[in-house]
């Protein structure tokens, strides 16, 4: 990031589409913060999201829908989160992702 004061602003990124891997209650924290359940229509506008367990089952909804950005726990039941993102970094250079843990 560049600090110089007369530096542009960053580039904000804007996620309509989020895929979640991991902790269920990484989904209800992203409901309490305004995004929707991608399956459900309400709020009208808000960002969406999309809500799996597994890095299988991760891979399979990148190849089958366009993401804006993953998140991806630490934790997963066949991996670990890092490796994952490896992965996503390698097969879907274009998608942000970041690991986080609770």
């Amino acid at each position: 990031m560049d600090l110089r004061p007369d530096a542009p602003p960053p580039t904000r990124l804007r996620i309509e589409r989020l895929l979640l891997v991991g902790n269920p209650y990484d989904a209800f924290l992203l409901e309490e913060a305004g995004f929707r359940p991608a399956d459900r229509a309400e709020p009208a506008g808000a960002p969406g999201f999309v809500f799996v367990r597994s890095s299988s089952e991760a891979m399979k909804a990148l190849e089958e829908g366009a993401f804006d950005m993953v998140v991806v726990d630490y934790v997963l039941p066949d991996t670990r989160g890092p490796e994952l993102a490896r992965r996503i970094r390698q097969e879907h250079p274009a998608v942000p992702v970041v690991v986080v843990t609770s």
